[in-house]
C-alpha cells in the first residue's frame, strides 16, 4: 500500500541533523502516513489548482548515498494552499484524490491527512520552519 512518508516542520538546523543521521528529529511537528508520498502529493497539488508537483524539481539535496531515503521540501505555493484548507476544501480535495487512480486511500483516511497536513501548513514559517516530507524507497 505505499512506503512510509513523514510529513513534518524543520528548521535548517534540523534539517542538518537530518543529513547526518538519516532521522527526523523526535521532536519534530509531524505526522507518518503510509501511502501517500511524492506521486500522490503531485496529485494533490495539481487537485489544488497549483503548478508543478508540490516539491522543488531536481535531485533531493538531503538524502542517503544510495537514495533510499530523502527529504524534500513542501513548495512554497504548495504550503500556501494547504494552510489555507478549510473543512469544505478538505472535504472536496480528498474526495477527488480518494477517485484518483493510484491513489489508494479511503476518502475518510485522505480528510484525516489533508486536515493534519493544513494544520502543519499553518505552523511552518517561511526561511524558519519549513513543512518537509521524509520517504524511504
Amino acid at each position: 500500500m505505499g512506503v512510509l512518508t513523514d510529513y513534518f516542520l524543520a528548521s535548517p538546523s534540523d534539517l542538518a541533523a537530518i543529513s547526518s543521521t538519516g532521522e527526523v528529529p523526535p521532536k519534530a511537528p509531524r505526522i507518518q502516513y503510509k501511502g501517500f508520498g511524492v506521486v500522490e502529493l503531485g496529485y494533490l497539488t495539481k487537485q489544488l489548482g497549483l503548478k508543478g508537483s508540490g516539491v522543488p524539481a531536481g535531485q533531493p539535496e538531503i538524502a542517503a548515498a544510495d537514495f533510499s531515503w530523502f527529504v524534500l521540501p513542501l513548495t512554497a505555493d504548495l504550503v500556501a494552499a494547504l494552510a489555507a484548507l478549510d473543512d469544505a476544501k478538505v472535504d472536496k480535495a480528498a474526495a477527488a484524490l480518494s477517485k484518483k487512480k493510484g491513489v489508494d486511500l479511503a476518502k475518510s483516511d485522505l480528510t484525516s491527512l489533508l486536515s493534519a497536513l493544513a494544520g502543519l501548513a499553518r505552523q511552518a514559517k517561511p526561511g524558519m520552519l519549513g513543512l518537509h516530507l521524509w520517504t524511504s524507497a
